[in-house]
């Protein structure tokens, strides 16, 4: 698998924060025009909503440091944009609250260990650049932002092709572990509003997203799977009838 289909889902913010997802109906009656206004208003600002997204995660691809092993991609852009202001002030309040909060679910340590200031931007970065784990995120003023973590994986052998494969846990609790971080920023720093569109993308390297850097010259490049683990048996489980041991 070089690249996951991503899936795109308009959420509420306030409901990232608390890892969950609204679902709101309001029932009136209108008339046709209205709804054919309505309807196009909506397309238009999904299309921003779409661009947007896709400008952040591209930026923030192509500044991650080269890798050959799979990351977890996941890009938030809101509807109603917020704008965070940058000073020497907000910036140390915000750079100490990222540094000191475990953004990681279920975690009691802070995984971030660098903070810095960009074009209308904070970059964050945890763990090693070379190392087996390293997160990256970029937390936009308007409220959009983006995260890349590599995924903790194995490597196993099956029918004489050997492959890198991570569990469906590890690639759900990453993206939760994203969206609150993300939601969190959209919300408290920026002001933004309303819903978000969200998108997360799997990849077995960066370069493998269509938006992703040059390919670097670093080797062995896996295959990546999504397999489960049978901890009884001390085994991989696989979830296809591809690659089976």
């Amino acid at each position: 698998m070089g690249f996951a289909t991503p899936v795109h889902d308009a959420v509420a913010i306030d409901e990232l924060v608390h890892l969950g997802v609204a679902h709101r109906a309001h029932v009136g009656l209108v008339h046709g025009g209205q709804i054919r206004l309505a309807d196009t208003e909506r397309h238009d600002a999904f299309a921003d909503r779409s661009q947007r997204l896709a400008a952040v995660e591209s930026e923030l691809l192509q500044s991650l440091p080269e890798s050959n092993v799979a990351h977890l991609v996941v890009s938030l852009s809101p509807e109603v944009p917020g704008d965070m202001q940058i000073t020497q002030d907000s910036f140390s309040t915000y750079k100490n609250e990222l540094l000191t909060t475990a953004w990681l679910l279920g975690k009691d340590s802070a995984p971030l260990t660098d903070v810095r200031s960009g074009s209308r931007r904070f970059i964050t970065r945890g763990g090693w650049a070379n190392g087996p784990w390293y997160c990256h995120s970029e937390l936009h003023c308007d409220g959009s932002g983006t995260w890349a973590m590599r995924l903790g994986h194995r490597v196993s052998n099956a029918d004489m092709i050997e492959f890198a494969w991570v569990e469906p846990d590890t690639v759900v609790y990453g993206r939760l572990s994203a969206l609150h971080l993300l939601g969190s920023h959209a919300r408290d720093r920026s002001g933004a509003t309303s819903t978000a569109l969200v998108k997360a993308a799997l990849v077995e390297a960066p370069h493998a997203h269509p938006a992703g850097p040059a390919k670097p010259n670093l080797h062995p490049l896996f295959p990546l799977r999504i397999d489960g683990y049978n901890r009884s048996l001390g085994m991989r489980a696989p979830l296809s009838t591809q690659f089976r041991e």
